[in-house]
């Protein structure tokens, strides 16, 4: 044999035969090559700040990571409600999701323990407090249950939009609101006497134009790029509770990324979700005065009415202290949004 030589001609069928049975070329040395492929949903609306926001943070992924892992988003509830991005997430149809508190509930309702409805006096910098000490416990909480926090988002402040301008209580519950994914909160709701209709997201400027609905309750972000103000065009002036989320990644995707990698990606994810925060309040003005320019209308309440609702929603606190949130966080949080702590 000594001196045999297989011509380049010669040797060709022997590689189709050795590729072709996975021989020739390892299954390791495959996947180096491919890039990896972070597949992420959100309900956030294609064109918004967030959306723009998810786009740069990915654009810088495959940029630091040398086009080794790309992210491919799927907005505007696309992959469906939130709750059904989780489920592709649990499959691995799904690697991550950029989900609201209300999303972020199913994994854990202690998550609600940023957004006690009407518990903080000045909202952004009791809000601030608060969020500096629960994130990280939270981020500890979902690593547990299997998922990493890539960047909290502060979607500004939920408020009510109505059809006419009457914030009192008793005329409000009469109000059909549109809820999307079943909760402990929207239960919550429907204990205190609110008409709650569960619809899809999509399903809400429908149902304001035909009536299954007739009023909102969200925050200006969500509100006018979705145009629901065109309908329940009175904005109440009272925000009672922040509308927080977080972007999360499946553990099992998260860690098939090289571990090289992964600390300048987080830095990366984290340094996007600051570079939003800080404008957010701005956003939030711009986008109240763009719906005002076309037609919307704010409405200050009374003191009487403000003190009426504050009254409803601390009634409550007994039935989330122990169950949603911890009673020692509850607590906890009440006394930080009040200056008394952390």
């Amino acid at each position: 044999m000594a001196g045999f030589v297989l011509s380049p001609r010669r040797f060709a069928p022997f590689l189709g035969i050795l590729a072709a049975a996975g021989l020739f070329l390892q299954p390791s040395f495959l996947t180096a090559q491919r890039p990896i492929n972070i597949k992420l949903a959100t309900l956030v609306p294609s064109g918004t700040e967030l959306h723009y926001v998810l786009q740069d943070m990915g654009a810088r992924w495959e940029e630091a990571s040398g086009g080794r892992v790309k992210l491919t988003i799927y907005p505007d509830g696309r992959t469906g409600e939130e709750p059904d991005i989780l489920r592709g997430m649990a499959i691995q149809d799904l690697h991550a999701g950029a989900l609201s508190i209300a999303g972020l509930g199913h994994i854990s309702d202690w998550v609600n323990v940023m957004a006690i409805p009407m518990s903080m006096d000045s909202p952004d910098e009791d809000l601030a407090r608060v969020r500096a000490v629960f994130e990280p416990r939270l981020e500890e909480v979902f690593r547990e249950k299997g998922y990493e926090v890539l960047f909290w988002a502060h979607a500004g402040w939920v408020r009510f939009f109505l059809p006419e301008p009457d914030a009192r209580l008793e005329t409000v519950r009469k109000y059909k609101f549109p809820v999307w994914g079943a909760s402990s909160v929207t239960d919550l709701w429907r204990e205190a006497g609110f008409n709650t209709v569960s619809i899809s997201i999509q399903e809400i400027l429908p149902g304001l134009i035909t009536g299954t609905v007739d009023a909102v309750g969200s925050t200006p972000l969500v509100v006018g790029p979705n145009q629901w103000f065109s309908k329940a065009s009175y904005m109440i002036d009272m925000p009672y509770a922040p509308l927080l989320g977080a972007t999360i990644i499946d553990r099992r995707a998260w860690e098939r990324i090289p571990e090289d990698l992964r600390p300048e990606l987080m830095r990366i994810a984290r340094e996007t979700g600051e570079k939003n925060q800080k404008a957010i309040l701005d956003l939030e003005k711009e986008a109240i005065a763009a719906m005002v320019d076309n037609g919307l209308t704010i409405v200050e309440p009374p003191p009487e009415v403000v003190a009426e609702w504050k009254a409803l929603f601390e009634s409550h606190y007994p039935k989330i202290r122990g169950t949603l949130i911890p009673a020692n966080w509850f607590d906890e949080a009440i006394a930080i949004a009040k200056g008394r702590g952390g």
